[in-house]
């Protein structure tokens, strides 16, 4: 098999990263994960630092939080791949992702 290394890897492999959330609105996109069911395995979900949740990634930006056991944490950045294009939208609750407000 071919080694595919993520973004998501390269993050994780930096030393001063000590937590990564993969934030992800479909649940059997996670299944993959966690069954090796993609060309890079389980190397995600096998990851003591990686962390995959079902949720919707606004919701959890605009109040929810995106970690349940500890509410209100803070992050110091966060990367994000909503959809294809803003111009080719997935879903249309992600156009205020692109705007503005939404930054």
């Amino acid at each position: 098999m071919t080694s595919h290394f993520t973004a998501s890897e390269a993050v994780l492999a930096d030393q001063r990263v000590a937590d990564l959330r993969v934030i992800e609105y479909l649940a059997p996109v996670i299944e993959w994960h966690e069954t090796g069911n993609l060309p890079m395995g389980t190397r995600l979900d096998d990851h003591p630092s990686c962390h995959l949740a079902e949720g919707d990634f606004f919701a959890m930006a605009a109040g929810e939080g995106f970690n349940t056991a500890r509410p209100g944490r803070r992050y110091d950045a966060f990367l994000a791949d909503i959809d294809h294009a803003p111009d080719y939208l997935l879903d249309d609750r992600s156009n205020s992702f692109y705007q503005v407000e939404g930054l």
